[in-house]
């Protein structure tokens, strides 16, 4: 009887590690791809400070604001929403960048931000309110985007996302137009897509290159970029 329960624990193990094999190659593929060369993955080792500065999102370092508690992300799919006025110390814990990124969603009644880590290629962005807008960095393509079930009609609106060097960076998505009472959201986004898409034709037709900029995000690798503020 022991030999039997030995076998049969050994063939439940075996069973399991096989599932969870086969789950994680549907979920990350290219881990198992025959290559010639080592897969490259992006830690971030950065502890960065933030503040919710009445609904926008900056860096407390510059801005003087004492952070009073640490948020430590590990994994996919975890949200947190910061309060106006509060601050905190962010930390990326063996997550790969390269494969992730954070949707930041900010309320605009409330002034709360929400901050959820995601798979910049499964993840969808979910709508599920009028003028809901949430920015993606990291990524050089429109994310799938679902509806809450019972939505109002109303437009799907994508604008690319520059930073202040007029680089692009992701994309804001939001539900609802100008032309329908959406426009507070969507003001400083718009501004700078305009300005930098004008500055862009420009310099494109000045140089007589017409390819646009990666959307990917260069320069210092940090967590202020993924979370789409401005690095002083």
């Amino acid at each position: 009887m022991k030999i039997n329960h030995s076998i049969m624990f050994l063939g439940i193990t075996f069973l399991l590690l096989s599932s969870c094999n086969s789950v994680d190659r549907v979920l990350h593929p290219n881990n198992y791809i025959p290559r010639d060369t080592p897969l490259e993955k992006e830690y971030i080792h950065d502890t960065i400070r933030i503040s919710n500065d009445q609904g926008k999102l900056i860096n407390s370092n510059i801005a003087g604001f004492t952070p009073t508690k640490q948020l430590v992300f590990t994994s996919i799919g975890q949200t947190f929403n910061i309060k106006p006025g509060q601050s905190f110390e962010i930390v990326a814990e063996n997550i790969d960048f390269s494969n992730t990124t954070f949707d930041i969603e900010t309320n605009e009644a409330t002034g709360e931000i929400k901050l959820k880590l995601v798979d910049k290629d499964f993840s969808k962005v979910k709508l599920e309110y009028k003028c809901q807008t949430i920015l993606r960095t990291g990524i050089d393509f429109v994310p799938k985007i679902e509806l809450a079930d019972g939505l109002d009609p109303e437009q799907i609106v994508v604008t690319p996302v520059f930073d202040d060097n007029c680089k692009r960076i992701g994309f804001q998505i939001r539900y609802g137009s100008e032309e329908r009472g959406c426009r507070k959201e969507a003001q400083e986004i718009l501004d700078k897509f305009r300005n930098c898409s004008k500055n862009t034709s420009m310099n494109n037709s000045k140089n007589g290159n017409k390819t646009k900029g990666s959307l990917r995000l260069n320069g210092k690798k940090s967590l202020y970029r993924k979370l789409g503020i401005p690095i002083k």
